[in-house]
């Protein structure tokens, strides 16, 4: 939640990123049936790129102690929100130990306990740390993971505003598909260093 001043620093949000042991957790949690994130839409979509998120997405201790500290650390404990109806509690309590594992931030699991408490705390922006968000697209085009998400859209639960993000959304809604794609391709780059979610994985 972009709102929530602790996460001002893009090196935060970075370092929270790099503190998450996606394959681990895939492996350990899900058992292998979801796909831990890349890029900032799935494998399955016209327009993915594999490896599009860069060093964001990858399990780094050392850097992301060093985002940590660049961004101006976290002196708080970090929680994570979700809905205690919908299946999520082992996976988050896993996000949350990778953190505190690699950081040394104490991360508590805050459980809502419906799905309709949890999101109206989103959609009235009352998260006080990290929340879930689950994503299905419309589409099977790279647009639909990033302009609803990170654009001007209702979906944009975090409160992420980039001036550069928006003007390549703006350009690509006036291209044909295949041109209109790689804007979408290049707005990803602005996304692995700004850091508005932490992608995790893809079913």
């Amino acid at each position: 939640p972009l709102y929530d001043k602790r996460f001002d620093a893009p090196e935060v949000r970075a370092a929270f990123s790099r503190a998450v042991d996606r394959r681990d957790i895939v492996s350990t949690e899900w058992n292998d049936t979801v796909v831990a994130a890349d890029a900032w839409a799935p494998p399955v979509v016209e327009g993915y790129e594999p490896g599009a998120c860069g060093d964001t997405c990858e399990y780094d201790p050392a850097a992301a102690k060093d985002l940590l500290a660049k961004g101006g650390g976290f002196t708080d404990d970090l929680s994570i929100a979700y809905n205690e109806d919908g299946g999520h509690a082992e996976w988050v309590a896993a996000v949350c130990a990778s953190i505190t594992r690699t950081l040394g931030i104490t991360c508590n699991p805050q459980p809502f306990p419906t799905q309709k408490e949890f999101v109206d705390a989103i959609t009235n922006r009352q998260m006080v740390g990290l929340f879930r968000t689950t994503w299905r697209m419309d589409y099977p085009n790279i647009q639909n993971f990033l302009e609803p998400l990170y654009g001007k859209a209702g979906a944009n639960e975090g409160g992420y505003s980039d001036p550069r993000f928006d003007a390549l959304m703006a350009e690509a809604r006036k291209l044909p598909v295949e041109e209109a794609i790689a804007k979408y391709q290049e707005s990803q780059v602005i996304l692995s260093g700004t850091v508005p979610a932490i992608p995790l994985w893809s079913g």
